[in-house]
């Protein structure tokens, strides 16, 4: 039995794209190779002009970490699309120019009214 009748849905459904006020560009991991045969990390362009709202959840200064004669910093951060969005776990998104990866998904609790996905910014 749903909570929320359907015509209720739709209005909510509405309602939450206007607070969707960035716009991203959705990358899906491509299988490139380089010369070698070697996994190249290449990405595929999935979607451009996305309605999205990013939101900071942690900066990474208090919790970076030493990794060979690097320090690295992560930022975490929660990303909200709409339901119409194809998007899975190790997608990249650019958002201003900034690039981020998509980590889990956590759309269980949104009433299929928007996608809500973790991901972080690593800079080095």
């Amino acid at each position: 039995m749903a909570i929320i009748n359907a015509r209720d849905l739709v209005n909510i459904k509405t309602t939450v794209i206007l607070f969707l006020n960035d716009s991203c560009t959705i990358y899906l991991p491509a299988d490139v190779t380089n010369e070698y045969g070697a996994p190249d990390g290449g990405l595929q362009i999935s979607a451009s002009g996305v309605s999205c709202r990013v939101v900071t959840v942690r900066t990474g200064i208090a919790q970076a970490r030493q990794e060979s004669d690097r320090e690295i910093i992560e930022d975490e951060y929660k990303l909200l699309l709409a339901t119409t969005v194809t998007i899975d776990v190790d997608y990249v998104v650019e958002v201003n120019s900034e690039k981020y990866q998509i980590t889990a998904i956590r759309d269980k609790l949104s009433d299929e009214v928007f996608i809500e996905l973790d991901m972080r910014r690593i800079r080095e």
